[in-house]
């Protein structure tokens, strides 16, 4: 049962699905630490002091979600959603669940500082910003910073005609594959709750990007292995084309996940309200109409 500790943190046993859609749950004791990161263990820490088996910060969850009817076999059962890849939990009953659930996805919520610098909310300087490469030489495998030469920003892309800067959510320095020539290029990707768009370095604002992408033609972010000698890497599942992108680090590949994530769903809940709101319109006029008539 979901309760709290002395420190007021929540915490709980929960059945945990070891490898995905396997149908074997094992039990272990879950709790949300003050740094919003979700650690499980074998039982409780303080009985026995252990380390946690692992930890998944709630800023890389992208969705929490009922699956009791997707997997009528196990009751009570919802998915936590991190960087593409679900995590299924069992609770032992219906209002457990939803306790969890609610409490998950509000710790996942996005927060966005408005007077806070970009330098400010990634707690490092722009020159610090590196991409790497993984080679194999002589038979063994090297990781070396990528050139200048390699990050290089020299063509332009198809531009956003429709373009207008909102507030950014999410933005940084990442390595992007070329649509055409298979090339490699730094660019500097900015977030919106309407598109994502990159642009030649972060000195972004008041100009229009290199290319701009609308976040209801984006189906998802996911961590992907295409390129074996490509460390930190994801894809931008679009309707008409899989964008390929290069994280500086593993933190900064899941944070653009599970941010980017969360912005197509809350868009995509916003058009279906919004579609609902209408037809509740029409359908009140069309009372009214049928009235006076």
């Amino acid at each position: 049962m979901l309760s709290w500790d002395g420190e007021g943190r929540p915490c709980g046993y929960l059945e945990y699905e070891e490898k995905e859609n396997s149908g074997h749950f094992v039990e272990i004791f879950v709790r949300l630490e003050k740094d919003k990161k979700l650690a499980y263990y074998t039982e409780d820490p303080k009985k026995s002091h252990i380390n946690p088996l692992g930890v998944i910060p709630t800023q890389y969850i992208s969705q929490v979600n009922d699956v009791s009817k997707q997997r009528p076999k196990f009751p009570y059962c919802f998915a936590v959603t991190v960087a593409g890849k679900r995590h299924f939990f069992k609770s032992q009953s219906k209002e457990e669940e939803e306790e969890w659930i609610k409490l998950l996805t509000d710790a996942s919520k996005i927060t966005v500082p408005k007077s806070a610098t970009f330098d400010e909310a990634r707690g490092r300087s722009f020159s610090d910003s590196q991409a790497y490469k993984t080679e194999i030489v002589g038979g063994a495998i090297q990781k070396t910073v990528m050139s200048e030469d390699d990050l290089s920003s020299t063509s332009s892309d198809e531009d956003d005609k429709n373009f207008h800067q909102k507030e950014s959510i999410h933005q940084g320095y990442c390595v992007k594959q070329g649509g055409v020539v298979k090339n490699w290029k730094r660019r500097f990707f900015v977030l919106d709750e309407d598109r994502i768009s990159y642009y030649k370095n972060e000195k972004w604002q008041g100009k229009r990007p290199i290319k701009s992408i609308d976040i209801l033609n984006v189906k998802e972010a996911k961590q992907t292995e295409r390129y074996k000698d490509r460390d930190n890497l994801f894809e931008l599942v679009t309707r008409n084309r899989t964008f390929y992108v290069q994280c500086d680090t593993c933190e900064d590949m899941y944070s653009w996940i599970a941010i980017i994530n969360k912005t197509v769903s809350s868009k995509h809940q916003k058009k279906i309200s919004q579609f609902e709101n209408a037809q509740e319109r029409c359908s009140l006029t069309e009372s009214t109409q049928s009235v006076w008539l």
